[in-house]
């Protein structure tokens, strides 16, 4: 059989029983997730107490919109490898980066070590969406998305609440962080046979596929936009509100938290809605929270709940732009689609942390802000123009 016609075959062979993969999967983003909110706060915090400038925290968050660039190729010729063997060498690699972090504790040092863990962790998140949305039944897709993305949110909010509970110096928030990398190993290994057959071959060339859906394109760059931008400085951006650490942290985990009790909600009207409305819905919540957040700077126990809804609006960019991908597209075109997407979201992402970092760095808070509401008016206005003629 030609290869193209094996690894078309292999995409659209339906899983017998999707739950017991799901679940593994789900519970293995949650815990990448934890592994990640741990690395983005840290690194600002370091950065900050190393005396770096808010575009060099930026360049660190972009790390992962590079690393992607590179690994692309890497797993396109692995095609015969099962999906839970690469995600859990990524969680190896992982493991060192973080080890090396703490023994090289220099600004720059950290900055290359930030690309390697992100080398590491891309293939979990690249196979683990397609793995969802090849397993999801159809009529489900929207919350069995939503679950998937809020496990991951879950797991990423525990990370500034266990750098407030450990410290941010020292081995216990690295040995905490590799922890839960090691975690996430447990449910590929029960899983593996559980697994959908991914043929790594077809996130070759993805743009023709995600070229058909140019609203699902555009949503990816701004979630990576908005959530690197949000991930990356956020707290530094709290920090320069005068918060102060602790507010600054808790306001952080109430961004992730509205982004994940949010979701489910969202896949809900998702799967019953229209799409372009719900993605004209969350760009709207971006930006009235956004702009809120700036009018309460001496107030960060209401910035609580303008954080909260800020990260569902944020984040929801990102869901309901994989709901919509998984509606549009099947077998193979999933896998390219997917791949599509998350080129798209890392070059949202590559900008979204220097861009905004230079914007703080000339404006302070005020940049983050015209940053952020500037994407959710661009979402908004295209959006709507496009999906209905669609």
């Amino acid at each position: 059989m030609p290869v193209r016609a094996e690894l078309a075959e292999q995409a659209t062979l339906p899983v017998r029983n999707p739950l017991p993969g799901l679940a593994a999967v789900i519970l293995h983003m949650g815990c990448i997730g934890a592994s990640l909110g741990i690395l983005a706060p840290l690194t600002a915090l370091r950065f900050r107490e190393w005396g770096a400038q808010s575009w060099e925290i930026g360049l660190s968050a972009a790390m992962t919109a590079l690393a992607l660039l590179i690994v692309l190729p890497i797993v396109a010729r692995m095609p015969r490898l099962n999906p839970t063997t690469v995600m859990a060498t990524g969680c190896a690699v992982g493991v060192v980066a973080l080890v090396s972090m703490q023994l090289l504790p220099f600004v720059w040092a950290w900055i290359g070590l930030r690309l390697v863990a992100a080398l590491g962790l891309t293939m979990p998140w690249l196979l683990g969406e397609s793995w969802v949305n090849l397993a999801a039944p159809p009529h489900l897709r929207g919350r069995v998305v939503a679950a998937y993305a809020s496990a991951f949110f879950v797991g990423f909010s525990l990370g500034p609440i266990t750098i407030d509970a450990v410290g941010a110096n020292g081995w216990p928030i690295i040995l905490v962080g590799i922890a839960f990398l090691l975690g996430a190993t447990l449910p590929l290994v029960i899983a593996r046979k559980y697994a959908p057959p991914i043929a790594l071959e077809a996130i070759r060339n993805p743009w023709p596929v995600l070229r058909r859906a140019k609203v699902v394109a555009l949503a990816a760059v701004a979630a990576g936009l908005t959530e690197s931008l949000c991930f990356g400085l956020f707290v530094v951006y709290g920090l320069d509100l005068g918060w102060g650490t602790s507010a600054s942290l808790y306001a952080y985990s109430a961004l992730l938290l509205g982004g994940i009790l949010l979701q489910y909600p969202f896949g809900w009207l998702a799967d019953r809605w229209s799409k372009g409305r719900m993605l004209a819905v969350v760009a709207i919540l971006t930006i009235v929270s956004v702009i809120a957040l700036s009018f309460v700077t001496m107030q960060p126990t209401l910035a609580l709940f303008w954080a909260f809804l800020l990260g569902g609006g944020v984040l929801g960019f990102y869901s309901l732009g994989l709901t919509l991908l998984g509606e549009k597209f099947e077998g193979e075109d999933v896998i390219r689609a997917n791949t599509g997407f998350l080129l798209a979201y890392q070059s949202g992402a590559l900008i979204g942390p220097s861009t905004g970092g230079l914007a703080m760095t000339f404006l302070g808070p005020l940049g983050f802000t015209l940053v952020m509401g500037a994407v959710g008016l661009l979402l908004l206005a295209v959006t709507q123009w496009r999906f209905f003629k669609q």
